[in-house]
């Protein structure tokens, strides 16, 4: 999955793509966990200097990565914060929550001049 978004309300804007990753690749995530992948990009286009990979166990995104969780299942950009930068809601249907087998969630990750960050995240369950 690819979404593309301004990064920003200025004249100017970034252009930012996220990408949908199935993290079963990499042997040390469980399998079914998912990741996101920001590529940030300039006047000449996208660079992937300043990449970043988002799961559940990255920093301080809310909740921990499990066994189907699906991270980056639906992605969804937009304000949610009320700055001036773009925030990423990012879908987790297969999130368990207490008992409740894939009860779903999401966590928002909110924008900044230098990227998305996990300071501040959330994560939202019914």
């Amino acid at each position: 999955m690819l979404i593309t978004y301004r990064a920003d309300s200025s004249p100017d804007p970034v252009t930012r793509k996220v990408i949908r990753d199935d993290v079963e690749r990499y042997e040390f995530w469980k399998a079914g966990t998912g990741a996101v992948i920001t590529l940030y990009g300039s006047a000449t286009g996208l660079d992937s200097t300043n990449a970043q990979l988002w799961t559940q166990d990255f920093g301080t995104v809310a909740d921990a990565s499990e066994s189907s969780d699906d991270f980056g299942a639906a992605l969804a950009a937009a304000d949610f914060g009320g700055g001036t930068q773009a925030d990423l809601a990012v879908g987790v249907p297969g999130e368990d929550l207490g008992a409740v087998g894939n009860a779903g969630a999401v966590n928002v990750l909110y924008g900044t001049l230098t990227g998305l960050t996990d300071v501040g995240n959330q994560l939202w369950t019914q």
